[in-house]
Protein backbone atom coordinates (compact mmCIF):
# COMPACT_ATOMS: atom_id res chain seq x y z
CA UNK A 1 0.00 0.00 0.00
CA UNK A 2 1.33 3.41 -0.42
CA UNK A 3 1.93 5.27 2.20
CA UNK A 4 1.49 8.99 0.99
CA UNK A 5 -1.04 9.80 -1.16
CA UNK A 6 0.05 13.33 -1.99
CA UNK A 7 3.23 11.77 -3.60
CA UNK A 8 1.02 9.75 -6.35
CA UNK A 9 -2.58 10.52 -6.56
CA UNK A 10 -3.40 8.28 -9.41
CA UNK A 11 -1.90 5.72 -8.06
CA UNK A 12 -3.14 6.30 -4.83
CA UNK A 13 -6.81 6.29 -6.63
CA UNK A 14 -6.08 3.13 -8.56
CA UNK A 15 -4.88 1.38 -5.01
CA UNK A 16 -8.10 2.57 -3.40
CA UNK A 17 -10.34 1.43 -5.96
CA UNK A 18 -8.72 -2.18 -6.56
CA UNK A 19 -9.08 -2.43 -2.48
CA UNK A 20 -12.65 -1.55 -3.13
CA UNK A 21 -13.28 -4.02 -6.05
CA UNK A 22 -11.28 -6.80 -4.15
CA UNK A 23 -13.32 -6.26 -1.16
CA UNK A 24 -16.57 -6.59 -3.33
CA UNK A 25 -15.58 -9.70 -4.90
CA UNK A 26 -14.50 -11.36 -1.74
CA UNK A 27 -18.02 -10.51 -0.16
CA UNK A 28 -19.47 -11.51 -3.39
CA UNK A 29 -18.08 -15.15 -3.19
CA UNK A 30 -18.63 -15.64 0.97
CA UNK A 31 -22.29 -15.00 0.05
CA UNK A 32 -22.36 -17.25 -2.80
CA UNK A 33 -20.85 -20.02 -0.62
CA UNK A 34 -23.50 -19.36 1.83
CA UNK A 35 -26.02 -19.33 -0.13
CA UNK A 36 -24.76 -22.92 -1.96
CA UNK A 37 -24.49 -23.66 2.24
CA UNK A 38 -27.77 -22.61 2.53
CA UNK A 39 -29.11 -24.65 -0.86
CA UNK A 40 -27.26 -27.82 -0.38
CA UNK A 41 -27.80 -28.41 3.12
CA UNK A 42 -31.42 -29.29 3.00
CA UNK A 43 -30.57 -32.33 0.10
CA UNK A 44 -27.58 -33.46 1.99
CA UNK A 45 -30.31 -33.79 5.03
CA UNK A 46 -32.72 -35.47 2.14
CA UNK A 47 -30.32 -37.63 0.74
CA UNK A 48 -29.05 -39.32 4.50
CA UNK A 49 -32.49 -39.63 5.01
CA UNK A 50 -33.16 -41.38 2.43
CA UNK A 51 -30.09 -43.16 2.56
CA UNK A 52 -31.13 -44.46 5.97
CA UNK A 53 -34.19 -45.75 5.28
CA UNK A 54 -32.94 -47.91 2.42
CA UNK A 55 -30.67 -49.09 4.47
CA UNK A 56 -33.79 -49.81 7.04
CA UNK A 57 -35.50 -51.58 4.60
CA UNK A 58 -32.40 -53.50 3.22
CA UNK A 59 -31.70 -54.82 6.65
CA UNK A 60 -35.92 -55.96 6.59
CA UNK A 61 -35.67 -57.63 3.51
CA UNK A 62 -32.56 -59.70 4.54
CA UNK A 63 -34.70 -60.12 8.16
CA UNK A 64 -37.79 -61.53 6.22
CA UNK A 65 -35.47 -63.36 3.86
CA UNK A 66 -33.91 -65.09 6.70
CA UNK A 67 -36.90 -66.25 8.36
CA UNK A 68 -38.37 -67.06 5.11
CA UNK A 69 -35.24 -69.32 4.13
CA UNK A 70 -35.11 -70.71 7.99
CA UNK A 71 -39.24 -71.46 7.60
CA UNK A 72 -38.39 -73.79 4.53
CA UNK A 73 -35.65 -75.63 5.93
CA UNK A 74 -37.94 -76.28 8.95
CA UNK A 75 -40.26 -77.62 6.45
CA UNK A 76 -37.95 -79.43 4.91
CA UNK A 77 -36.42 -81.22 7.75
CA UNK A 78 -39.67 -82.18 9.09
CA UNK A 79 -40.59 -83.82 5.84
CA UNK A 80 -37.65 -85.70 5.63
CA UNK A 81 -38.15 -86.70 9.29
CA UNK A 82 -41.93 -88.03 8.45
CA UNK A 83 -40.80 -89.68 5.24
CA UNK A 84 -37.90 -91.69 7.18
CA UNK A 85 -40.46 -92.54 9.69
CA UNK A 86 -42.97 -93.95 7.34
CA UNK A 87 -40.03 -95.38 5.08
CA UNK A 88 -36.97 -96.42 6.89
CA UNK A 89 -35.78 -99.34 4.60
CA UNK A 90 -36.68 -96.94 1.26
CA UNK A 91 -34.82 -93.92 3.45
CA UNK A 92 -31.60 -96.14 3.85
CA UNK A 93 -31.13 -97.50 0.43
CA UNK A 94 -31.82 -93.85 -0.88
CA UNK A 95 -29.18 -92.72 1.67
CA UNK A 96 -26.30 -95.78 0.66
CA UNK A 97 -27.08 -94.23 -3.29
CA UNK A 98 -26.31 -90.90 -2.61
CA UNK A 99 -23.42 -91.71 -0.81
CA UNK A 100 -22.08 -94.17 -3.12
CA UNK A 101 -22.65 -91.49 -6.25
CA UNK A 102 -20.93 -88.82 -4.05
CA UNK A 103 -17.63 -91.45 -3.79
CA UNK A 104 -17.80 -92.47 -7.50
CA UNK A 105 -17.70 -88.26 -8.05
CA UNK A 106 -15.14 -87.77 -5.62
CA UNK A 107 -12.86 -90.53 -6.79
CA UNK A 108 -13.24 -89.51 -10.02
CA UNK A 109 -12.06 -85.90 -9.10
CA UNK A 110 -9.00 -87.03 -7.46
CA UNK A 111 -7.80 -89.38 -10.23
CA UNK A 112 -8.51 -86.30 -12.75
CA UNK A 113 -6.44 -84.07 -10.26
CA UNK A 114 -3.30 -86.47 -10.30
CA UNK A 115 -3.16 -87.12 -13.76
Amino acid sequence: MISNPNAKPDMWSLETQANRLTDNTADKAVNTVRNLQDSVGPAVGVMAHKAQELARRGQAAVTDSAASVQQSVNRSLDATFDYVGRKPMQSMLIAAAVGAAATAVLIARSRRNTH
